[in-house]
């Protein structure tokens, strides 16, 4: 990371299927601890057969795009919370198959200042996942 990009902030949003986490980064650190979501009725697989596949299926889909609009928009209030009135980026993280999702999910807001994404899973250590924003903006 150049020297002008460690004097940003910027915003990092790591989700799964049942949990958000968001906080902010500035000159290369957590500012602090951030805050969590958790949406417990996103159903998780469930097996089924014949015609309620695709229903079943549409219904889990449903749910989950509920649960990753949660996490955006409570990301920004986060942002609103802590008075914070400009981010240079935001950074996401996830599995890989819900990154997109995410994305599209998130308010406009946040959406347009999208910088990047990583692979993680939301419980890693504050450390852990800002180091992987900071290796996002080394590349980027």
């Amino acid at each position: 990371m150049n020297d002008q990009g460690s004097l940003k902030r910027y915003l990092v949003i790591v989700a799964d299927r049942q949990h958000g986490r968001f906080f902010t980064i500035f000159m290369g650190t957590f500012e602090d601890q951030g805050e969590w979501v958790e949406d417990k009725d996103v159903p998780q697989r469930i097996k089924a057969e014949g015609f309620r596949v695709a229903k079943i299926g549409r219904h889990i889909i449903e749910h989950l795009h509920k649960h990753l609009k949660h996490v955006g928009d409570e990301a920004l209030n986060y942002l609103v919370k802590r008075r914070i009135k400009g981010i240079n980026g935001v950074i996401l993280g996830s599995h890989q198959e819900l990154l997109s999702s995410l994305k599209k999910s998130l308010p406009p807001k946040l959406k347009n200042k999208v910088v990047g994404e990583f692979v993680a899973d939301w419980h890693l250590s504050i450390g852990d996942l800002t180091e992987k924003a900071n290796e996002v903006l080394r590349y980027n």
